[in-house]
């Protein structure tokens, strides 16, 4: 009862895709990207032989062609260190210019001065963190030492090599006791 009447009920000529749904009509950017809008649109996007196809596996292997796949060194480690590296990556950690971006805070300094307390600041740079940075970023080899490496790895690195990456920005994450 929820999905919206196809369009060969309303129109009963011979139509090329007669399988196309009405998309519910809509005056909101939010009511068009919730449940039934979008996923009438996505369906309607499916090509005919998709959708006329029985197997729910066909569907779902049209369906994920798109799918980024994250690769399996984001999984190493605790999962405590996981989860503050991933709002590290995503910008959404307990860092002042993250929570200065979401509207947490008015001030987006670093204690040590720095006007940005950002990712970069933090993981390369922040005096505070010299003698932990020391014992473990700065053994990594240096074209490894950049920030975006330091966040999501390297796709042109062999796995151990990120694991290990991965695993040094962890311990400085530990071993800083910052979040």
């Amino acid at each position: 009862d929820l999905l919206p009447p196809l369009i060969s009920t309303r129109n009963p000529y011979h139509r090329r895709r007669p399988l196309e749904r009405v998309i519910p009509p809509h005056k909101t950017d939010i009511y068009q990207k919730s449940f039934i809008p979008s996923t009438t649109m996505l369906w309607n996007s499916i090509p005919e032989n998709i959708k006329q196809s029985t197997s729910i596996s066909e569907l779902k292997r049209y369906l994920s062609i798109s799918d980024t796949t994250v690769p399996p060194y984001y999984y190493k480690g605790k999962r405590k260190e996981q989860i503050t590296h991933c709002r590290l990556r995503l910008e959404m950690s307990n860092l002042n210019y993250d929570l200065k971006k979401r509207h947490l805070t008015a001030d987006p300094a670093c204690t040590c001065g720095y006007p940005y307390e950002t990712a970069e600041h933090y993981l390369l740079y922040c005096p505070k963190y010299t003698v932990i940075r020391k014992g473990t970023i700065s053994t990594l080899h240096n074209s490894h030492t950049n920030i975006d490496t330091l966040l999501r790895g390297n796709s042109n690195l062999q796995q151990q090599e990120n694991e290990n990456i991965f695993a040094t920005v962890h311990e400085f994450i530990n071993q800083t006791c910052r979040f």
